[in-house]
């Protein structure tokens, strides 16, 4: 794990291959700032991110510093759907992304995803 020294980015890194000399995989995050805008590929502002959410993002496999925004082939913003407290041993929904994360992994999926 690395953390950019302004605690914006995080670089995972994941064996692949965990054989000596194995490949890796290089999952970097960043992590949502105040006044942050982000678009989906029509340009429609996306309202519900917010400062704090996280962004899952993967460029270049082979070299996880080459972050050329042509070359982005993987990412999605991360939701926390639940929160456990340790010390009481209680599990605190969050409402709004936990019903939606039900919602669509409970939903008939239609003949558009049918094999």
């Amino acid at each position: 794990v690395q953390v950019s020294p302004d605690g914006k980015w995080i670089l995972l890194n994941a064996f692949r291959d965990p054989k000596k000399g194995g490949k890796m995989n290089y999952l970097w995050i960043y992590v949502v700032q105040e006044g942050d805008v982000f678009t989906s590929t029509d340009g429609k502002v996306l309202d519900w991110v917010k400062p704090g959410d996280l962004l899952r993002v993967t460029w270049n496999q082979n070299d996880p510093y080459e972050c050329n925004n042509e070359l982005v082939n993987y990412m999605y913003f991360i939701r926390t759907v639940a929160t456990l407290d340790e010390e009481k041993g209680t599990v605190t929904l969050e409402e709004e992304n936990f019903s939606e994360l039900f919602t669509n992994a409970t939903n008939d999926p239609g003949c558009g995803t049918c094999l």
